[in-house]
């Protein structure tokens, strides 16, 4: 689906730009374009940023935008209306240009009736619960830090 989309390879055209890859908030992978990471890898990537996002919900704070760093590779990181849109970057800096697009690739997604109806199942799921049970130590730290 991501392959033939021309958001996404308006996204792969910009400079520095090495890999998109979108997921639902529960971690479903709906689709990715550029770097060849196999379906395992993709999973633990969103299993990570998911994580980031739920211990913020868990003080309260909703995170629209994130950019963390991952092996070589900066990662942009957008969630709006059950999306997560991933971007990996080879670059250090992150320009203005790719948060820009990548805002109107979402807005877009979201918009496309074709789209949204492939990815519907995806965007319905529901989060994942997040428990004290499932942190581990440096997770509780990071919580009463961000307290």
């Amino acid at each position: 689906m991501l392959e033939d989309n021309k958001w996404f390879k308006e996204v792969l055209s910009i400079s520095g730009v090495e890999g998109v890859l979108l997921t639902s908030r529960a971690g479903s992978i709906i689709g990715k374009i550029g770097l060849n990471f196999d379906h395992k890898t993709s999973e633990q990537i969103a299993e990570k940023i998911i994580r980031i996002l739920l211990l913020h919900q868990q003080t309260g704070r909703v995170i629209k935008e994130l950019e963390i760093k991952w092996n070589d590779y900066n990662l942009v990181i957008l969630v709006k209306d059950g999306l997560i849109l991933i971007t990996y970057c080879s670059q250090d800096r992150i320009m203005p240009l790719l948060r820009i697009t990548l805002n109107v690739v979402l807005a877009h997604l979201l918009e496309d009736k074709k789209i949204i109806k492939q990815i519907k199942k995806y965007i319905e799921e529901k989060s994942p619960p997040l428990n004290t049970a499932q942190l581990d130590s440096r997770e509780i730290k990071l919580i009463s830090k961000l307290q």
